[in-house]
Formats: structure tokens, C-alpha cells, sequence
């Protein structure tokens, strides 16, 4: 932040401010492409804890891109008409992840908020995270468990089997608790999907969710191993398959909404600032 790249982002940002370069960038995939890249940015700039000394640059610099991201903003209305792989059926997605009557159930709170709200902190907002469930037995079957689940009681405890013996203090007894009552155990081959939005700025300055799918992640589990019912089993392990597909701009551009690519053991992908660091981080 001391260097000469804060110093030459900075003169780069002033000089796209100063000629309007936001008028070079007329496609509105494009645009907001662009002004997702740079909500990365405002949102790693901003980010606490990254030292007094940093202080002043990062706010002149996150001054400058918040400026450009205003320029960027399209109206409500393009931001409804992007592209959605969803709606073009992206071969990349799950079979009937869009079928409204099919296995795939989305899921919700009862409250309102949001159902992977650690993700959602963990990108400062940037990004939608919506949640499907997939039971074998199709759609009555998955809103069968779902009925089943809603009529256990929310607690949980210290589970005596996985504790050991740390301190009655320690964070450690935080990562230790299950649910309890145990609720129902999902069946062998259930899987679950996360969907990565695109959050962009509309003309009003409020942050808008789009239709653009940055990732879709899905968890397939093959076999249910010994123990209470409710641990977060996580990673890759024997009773488990994880997949993903990541959006490829290229892709997106070319085809007009089917823009992602599915990964594999190979592929090497990189975290963009506050990506969160799980199992499909390479």
C-alpha cells in the first residue's frame, strides 16, 4: 500500500474519472462486470484491521473506486434483464436446479435473514448466496424432510463423544456442539447446492441483487457415517463429493449468459480478496 502500485491505481483511477472512461464500457454484461470487480476492491480497501499507517491511502484510493462505481451503476431494470444461467439452463448447473418441480427445493428462514449469513460477512455484501436441497425420492420427498425438520425443537450442546478434555473456557467447546434434539439424518445421496449472485449498485446507490451466478457449489453425500446426526461433515472426505463451477467472463461474454466452467482436480483458482478459503479453494 506504500509502493509505487497504490501510488500508480491511484493515478489510473483519477485518469478514468477525469475522461469519463465509464462511457468506453457501454454493454451492460460488461459494465457490471466491471463494477463487480471493483466492489472486490472497494471491500478489500475498507477492510478493518489493516493497520493505522494504511489508514489515509486506503481511503483515498476507496474514495476514487466508490466514484467509478457510481458511474458504472445501470438502472433496476438492466440489472433484471442480465443474463441468468439459471434461466438459459447453463449446462454446468445441476439437472432441474431450476425446475420448480423438481427435487431441488430452495431454502429459506423463517425470520427473513439470511441462510449462509457467514458468507454473506465474510464478502462484505458483494455477493447473494442462495441454498437448494435435494432429497433422493424428488420433490415430495425433499419437502417431506423439510416438514420433518421444522417440528424439531433449535438448541444445541456439547457433544461429550467429540470434546476430549479442554478447558471448560475454551473456544474449542464452540466447534464441539450439536444439535440437539438430534434432528433427522438426511439419506445417502442427498445433495445440497450453494448459488453465488453477483450483488451490484444501481443508479440510486443501493446494493442490488442481480441474476448474474459468479459459482454454484454442490455437495453430494454418498454415504452417511456413524454418529449424531447434524455434524457438519465437511471437505472431502469418503461419505462425500463436491463439485463446482465458477463464472468465466470469457464464457459469459461469448454466449450471452451461459458463462460458467465446471472445475475440477486440475483446475487452479485463485481467491479474489475476501473469497472464503473452504474446500473448492485451490
Amino acid at each position: 500500500m506504500s509502493g509505487s502500485s497504490s501510488r500508480t491505481a491511484a493515478r489510473m483511477l483519477t485518469e478514468f474519472l477525469a475522461t469519463n472512461a465509464e462511457r468506453l464500457v457501454m454493454d451492460p454484461v460488461k459494465r457490471a462486470m466491471l463494477q463487480r470487480d471493483l466492489l472486490a476492491v472497494y471491500v478489500w480497501l475498507t477492510q478493518p484491521g489493516m493497520g493505522a499507517e494504511q489508514t489515509p491511502r486506503r481511503t483515498m484510493l476507496a474514495q476514487l473506486v466508490v466514484r467509478i462505481i457510481r458511474k458504472l451503476a445501470l438502472s433496476d431494470s438492466v440489472i433484471a434483464a442480465l443474463p441468468s444461467a439459471l434461466a438459459v439452463g447453463d449446462p454446468a448447473l445441476p439437472a432441474g436446479l431450476a425446475d420448480s418441480t423438481s427435487g431441488w427445493v430452495c431454502l429459506g428462514r423463517g425470520d427473513g435473514t439470511p441462510v449462509a449469513p457467514t458468507h454473506l460477512q465474510a464478502l462484505g455484501g458483494r455477493s447473494t448466496f442462495v441454498v437448494f436441497l435435494n432429497v433422493p425420492g424428488g420433490r415430495a420427498a425433499t419437502l417431506g424432510y423439510l416438514a420433518q425438520l421444522r417440528t424439531i425443537p433449535t438448541g444445541w450442546r456439547i457433544d461429550p463423544q467429540r470434546i476430549g478434555n479442554p478447558p471448560i473456557d475454551s473456544p474449542v467447546l464452540r466447534t464441539m456442539s450439536v444439535p440437539f434434539p438430534e434432528p433427522p439424518q438426511i439419506p445417502a445421496g442427498t445433495r445440497v447446492a450453494l448459488l453465488r449472485f453477483a450483488n451490484l449498485v444501481d443508479r440510486h446507490g443501493r446494493l442490488h441483487p442481480s441474476t448474474l451466478v459468479e459459482s454454484v457449489q454442490v455437495r453430494q453425500y454418498d454415504s452417511i457415517p456413524g454418529g449424531p446426526a447434524g455434524v457438519a461433515y465437511v471437505g472431502r472426505t469418503p461419505y462425500q463429493r463436491v463439485f463446482e463451477s465458477q463464472l468465466s467472463r470469457r464464457a459469459l461474454f461469448a454466449h450471452n449468459g451461459v458463462g460458467l466452467r465446471m472445475l475440477d482436480s486440475t483446475t487452479r483458482t485463485h481467491s479474489r480478496f475476501w473469497d472464503m478459503a473452504t474446500t473448492f479453494s485451490r
